[in-house]
């Protein structure tokens, strides 16, 4: 130790501007431990800038992996959306159906207007479809009509009785028109019915 201490005194006696690395030159230990330490530090400099390309890499391929997923998201989306939504060809299908099935079930109408003479003649009532009347008495007929116009449904018919309660001879009328003499229960139509054919 005495003698590299001295040594050490000597290279600094002798060469008053000596630096580290020709000191290190002189020793061999020193320059080696140097170039240690840097071969070291390039390595961990390559080992992080290594690291960083490659967790650059993982989340580009993350980010491309995420938006792909998005894209397909998306488009399922717009597929379920489309498929609940009825083409314009079904749409008016179903409107048509819809019409149809509400014109079937629409309340059919009707009337059979009475009058008090042949011809259409005299004084009239109407009696509007689905009303029943079980005696024309009580009103200003009595049993007092003679003619009639009317419109029946499809499907229906209407009675006109000679007495109350639906009973004696009867008269029937069925589609549209006018019935200018009712026969056999001219002057004697006391009661009225729609009835199902």
């Amino acid at each position: 130790m005495k003698r590299i201490i001295s040594l050490i005194a000597l290279v600094v006696l002798v060469s008053p501007i000596v630096s580290c690395d020709q000191l290190g030159g002189l020793f061999g230990k020193k320059t080696t431990e140097q170039q240690k330490m840097e071969e070291i530090a390039a390595k961990a400099a390559e080992m992080i800038t290594a690291q960083q390309k490659k967790a650059a890499d993982e989340k580009a391929k993350l980010d491309q992996q995420v938006e792909a997923e998005v894209q397909k998201r998306i488009a399922e989306e717009k597929a379920k959306a489309a498929e609940s939504q009825p083409s314009t060809e079904k749409v008016i299908e179903k409107i048509i159906i819809k019409d149809a099935t509400t014109a079937a079930e629409a309340k059919p109408t009707g009337y059979l207007r009475i009058y008090v003479d042949k011809g259409l003649g005299g004084g009239s009532m109407s009696i509007p479809f689905g009303r029943d009347m079980s005696t024309t008495n009580g009103t200003a007929f009595k049993d007092n009509c003679s003619s009639a116009s009317y419109k029946v449904p499809d499907g229906w018919q209407v009675a006109i009785y000679a007495g109350s309660g639906y009973s004696e001879k009867r008269v029937t009328l069925s589609g549209s028109g006018t019935a200018n003499d009712l026969g056999q229960v001219n002057d004697k139509c006391s009661s009225v019915r729609w009835e199902k054919r």
